[in-house]
């Protein structure tokens, strides 16, 4: 493997006396490097899904962005991992589905509710039909 691609920031007469090993460990903190400089950004957010009239509990909340999914306790408590500019979607039986675009604000929040709203759908005429056993 031709590491001196790699070390392009250094003057091409020091990359001949390199050794093996050192262009090894120089390749390996630009990757870590790498690594930690687009993770920085990610963040675990806790928050809890709110309803005016019941307790909301296994609503499944779904980042798009990286398809990470999650779902609620029983007291409506989640975390999930996000970053700005991703989008949640919380859907759940009885609740209308909300999208949620992750700001700045809301990344330093400590801790968010997000309130949902129940979806009616009245019922205008039941039909029951008897099975023969």
């Amino acid at each position: 493997m031709n590491f001196n691609l790699l070390i392009f920031w250094l003057p091409k007469a020091k990359t001949k006396r390199l050794s093996a090993n050192k262009k090894r460990i120089i390749l390996s903190f630009l990757l870590l490097a790498r690594i930690t400089i687009e993770h920085q950004y990610a963040k675990l957010i806790q928050g809890r899904v709110v309803s005016p009239k019941k307790d909301v509990t296994g609503v499944t909340i779904q980042n798009i962005t990286s398809q990470i999914a999650t779902i609620t306790d029983l007291e409506g408590n989640f975390s999930i991992r996000v970053e700005v500019g991703d989008t949640l979607i919380f859907s759940a039986i009885q609740f209308k589905r909300k999208q949620v675009p992750i700001s700045q604000n809301l990344m330093d929040s400590p801790f968010i509710q997000i309130p949902m709203e129940e979806f009616v759908n009245e019922l205008k005429e039941v039909t029951v039909q008897p099975f023969d056993l």
